[in-house]
Formats: structure tokens, sequence, C-alpha cells
């Protein structure tokens, strides 16, 4: 490899500009899973109130749909800064597709049920629970959660740890470890989520979703704290 001949993205040599068969079969898996989010075709309105009650779910769908994009997103974005076909990037793939397929369906329980306590009930909650089922349901969603960070998380620790083979200069490294120190902190949160349902089986306002908010606290702590050091390290 050439590393003087590929494409440069923001001061990151670019060595998966070419698309592999792993990154085509990923791709292809999520868009099946976002059409899983789709409303089926048994379910087309057959009435204006039904047809009423599919665009509420309007709003739930975007929301499933922007989180399977953040894990398409760091899927596609290791794949492109990295290129790595092998035998451990292909496990951890198809272990992220596989957890990615099984989080649809809470996926949706998850967002319909937040939507629906935002609005008091004004957009539909397409699943019945107790407030003890609800807390389940949040256990389970953010150990998933928390497992699907985990993998992205794994194949940067993996690029890290062929960072010599992979020659990665100092800005790239750099790079690489802030790409760790974030899917960590969006791990982390999956895992106190569920920690906050298991200590609060009875809370009835769903502390352990909102506490997925932080999200965007992570992503903006992450791009603060590394900027500064980027900048001097770019030379761009």
């Amino acid at each position: 490899m050439n590393l003087d001949e590929l494409p440069v993205e923001k001061g990151f040599r670019i060595r998966g500009a070419s698309m592999t068969r792993l990154e085509t079969f990923a791709d292809a898996a999520f868009a099946f899973a976002v059409t899983l989010l789709v409303i089926s075709v048994d379910d087309v309105p057959s009435s204006y109130e039904e047809f009423q009650t599919a665009l509420k779910s309007v709003p739930v769908f975007f929301a499933c749909l922007a989180q399977m994009i953040m894990f398409w997103i760091g899927h596609h974005k290791w794949s492109r800064l990295y290129g790595l076909d092998d035998l451990v990037s292909l496990w951890l793939t198809v272990f992220l597709i596989a957890g990615i397929l099984v989080l649809v369906y809470p996926l949706r329980v998850v967002m319909s049920l937040g939507f629906g306590m935002i609005t008091g009930g004004w957009l539909p909650v397409a699943f019945e629970v107790t407030t003890a089922q609800v807390a389940a349901i949040f256990i389970f969603y953010g150990l998933a959660f928390a497992s699907l960070s985990g993998i992205i998380l794994a194949l940067y620790a993996y690029a890290w740890r062929r960072r010599d083979a992979l020659q990665l200069n100092e800005l790239e490294r750099f790079d690489t470890m802030q790409n760790i120190t974030l899917w960590a902190a969006v791990s982390s949160i999956g895992l106190v989520s569920s920690l906050i349902a298991i200590l609060n089986p009875t809370d009835e306002y769903g502390l352990a979703g909102w506490f997925y908010w932080s999200l965007f606290v992570a992503f903006f702590w992450v791009n603060v704290r590394g900027r500064k050091r980027r900048r001097a390290l770019s030379p761009i």
C-alpha cells in the first residue's frame, strides 16, 4: 500500500476508499433493519382515522432511524478510515449486524413509550406495558445498546492494535484514540441507563430513558476535548 497515493480527509489518509464486501454486506443489513422500522404492508391505513394514527408514528420512526444511522456511521467511518477486511473485522461486523437486527423491535418500543410519555399520550404507544415492565424493557435495551456501542469500540480498538501495520501517523493515532474514547462513553451510557432501571424498577417517569440525552454531552465533550490538540497535529 502506497500511503502517499491515498485520498486524505481532514488530514487522515483514507485506507478504505473502495468499498469492501464486508462494508457492502453491513450496508445491506442496515438497510434491511431500517425497512423493519417502517409500517408494514399489512398495516396500511384503511380509513382517515387510521391514516392520522399512522402519521403520528412518523416521529418515532425518525427517532429510531437517527439511532440506526448513529451505529451505521460508526461502522462506515471505521471502514473508510482503516479499510480492514480480515477475520476479526468480519466477526465483529457480523455481531454488530446481528445486534442491530435484534435491537429493531425494542428500539421501536422504547421510542414509542418515550414519545407517548412526552406528549401525554397524543402520540400513540403501540405497546401496552406496566411500570415494572417498562423497567425490564429499558434494562434489555440498555444492555443491547451498550453491546452494539461496545462492538464499534472493539473495531476501533482493533485498528489501534494494528496501528503499526496500518502505518498510522501521529494525527491518525490521535483520531483513533478519540473514536475509542467516544464509543467507550456511548457504551457506558447504555450500561448506566440499565443500572438506573435496575435500581428504580417502579420509576414512572423513565429516568433510564431520559439518560440517553447525555449522548449529546458525550459527543460534544469528546469533540471539544480534542479539538485544540488536533489542530496542532493536522497539516490542514
